[in-house]
């Protein structure tokens, strides 16, 4: 909730490579607890949907969102 939901964010977003109807999250919590997270997207009747499919801080860190490009 904290990465997808802050005012003002600090998270970035793109969509992954192989599955064009998700959306790839990195950003970091209020404690500074970066975390990598899956997203279905779709948009709706004009609604943007974001369900959460999983979130978890990796052990690579940065390196392991640096992987999809």
């Amino acid at each position: 909730d904290q990465v997808l939901t802050e005012i003002p964010p600090y998270v970035e977003a793109k969509r992954h490579p192989d599955f064009p109807n998700r959306t790839l999250f990195w950003g970091a919590t209020r404690l500074d607890r970066w975390l990598f997270i899956v997203c279905q997207d779709w948009t709706e009747n004009g609604i943007r949907h974001l369900i959460p499919i999983t979130a978890f801080e990796p052990e690579e860190g940065i390196q392991y969102w640096e992987r999809f490009k």
